[in-house]
């Protein structure tokens, strides 16, 4: 009498290497403990797993007339505020005009920080190269 445990029977037909049922058969006697550490170890391995993503970006070279245009910006040094509105306009609509006024402030702040970023590079460099990844308007 043979002392290993009958495999599972295959539902398909005949048994395919590399099947799910590797593993099932052992020795009599044998405890499923090593089955189940095989289990607790491919799954630990998948936690340790990271998916690392590589992004690539264009860069684009600036031409004379958009840095020009860009420096000619007048901007004001603060944010704008909502002034000269009356108090019966503030109380039926405020936050319609508090959201505009945050949306305007935000285009403004990303104006500025693209004028520095273009006298920065102008002045280091000579030339304007600029990322697709910076969100450029």
């Amino acid at each position: 009498m043979s002392d290993a445990v009958p495999v599972a029977a295959d539902m398909g037909g005949s048994a395919k290497r590399g099947s799910s049922f590797r593993g099932l058969a052992r020795k009599a006697g044998e405890a499923a403990a090593p089955v189940e550490s095989e289990e607790a170890a491919r799954e630990e391995g998948k936690k340790k797993k990271k998916t690392t993503t590589t992004t690539t970006s264009t860069v684009y070279r600036m031409s004379q007339e958009q840095i020009d245009g860009i420096l000619s910006w007048d901007l004001p040094a603060t944010d704008y505020e909502p002034r000269g509105f009356s108090d019966e306009t503030m109380e039926m609509c405020g936050h319609l005009i508090i959201k505009g006024f945050e949306g305007r402030n935000r285009l403004l702040r990303k104006r500025r920080e693209l004028q520095h970023y273009v006298r920065e590079q102008l002045e280091l460099h000579g030339v304007v190269d600029i990322d697709d990844r910076m969100q450029y308007m």
